[in-house]
């Protein structure tokens, strides 16, 4: 299992994962993986603070393989300051 995340602490501390990375979305939509090598994706409480989401999509279906799933979990809180800006 891979975790990413924006929170080194809570990546080292979840005994799940094989290995993470961090990574700022936001800045850079590459993934750092193969095409086709993710069986499944899953996204908790972050696509609604994407600023480029057909970018990040896009990247997230190349490293998924064929027929893999991707789960996106949406919060009803939000994070004023975390949030894109609308003025574009």
């Amino acid at each position: 299992m891979i975790g990413h995340g924006l929170n080194a602490l809570e990546q080292e501390a979840n005994p799940w994962l094989d290995r993470h990375w961090l990574q700022n979305l936001n800045l850079d939509q590459h993934l750092p993986m193969e095409s086709g090598s993710a069986d499944a994706g899953m996204i908790v409480a972050g696509w609604q603070y994407q600023q480029q989401p057909e970018e990040v999509a896009a990247e997230l279906l190349r490293v998924l393989r064929p027929g893999g799933q991707l789960i996106v979990a949406f919060s009803n809180r939000m994070l004023f300051q975390k949030a894109p800006a609308l003025d574009r």
